[in-house]
């Protein structure tokens, strides 16, 4: 089994800007699992590899941005 994850590094600075325990920039994971208060557990967001090449799509998820 495999899992992805994916950061947008805004700042690129290779780290995950954080407000009060919330991204500040785009994340994603494999399986697009439901948005929750933590990080998804790897088994809902685990897929198998089982071809050569198997093409994965991740829906990011950016914050609000103040209006």
């Amino acid at each position: 089994l495999y899992a992805i994850s994916v950061l947008d590094d805004l700042k690129g600075d290779q780290e995950m800007e954080m407000f009060l325990g919330f991204p500040k920039e785009g994340y994603g994971f494999s399986m697009n699992p439901e948005f929750k208060l933590r990080a998804p557990k790897f088994k809902d967001c685990s897929f198998e590899l089982n071809q050569p090449y198997q093409k994965i799509t991740i829906q990011m998820q950016y914050p609000r941005k103040k209006k």
